[in-house]
């Protein structure tokens, strides 16, 4: 594994957590409502958004079982 690849899978997993995290966050603000008086348009969304931030959390652990199992170079 090069240098370049590590840092890039460093940046990619940072990435990930960043936009976890903003996802994580609008949720939380959503949480905090009403859904029966919600459009059907607004549950659709919010079912979206907590598809996306399960399809992120999964890619940052799979980026950081990647980064575990591959062989580091001594430098």
């Amino acid at each position: 594994m090069t240098m370049s690849s590590s840092a890039s899978n460093r940046s990619r997993i940072v990435e990930l957590q960043e936009t976890l995290m903003d996802k994580g966050k609008r949720i939380y603000k959503l949480e905090g409502t009403d859904l029966e008086g919600s459009s059907a348009e607004e549950l659709k969304s919010l079912i979206q958004l907590h598809q996306r931030a399960i399809e992120l959390t999964e890619g940052v652990l799979v980026s950081k079982l990647q980064a575990l199992h591959r062989p580091t170079v001594a430098v």
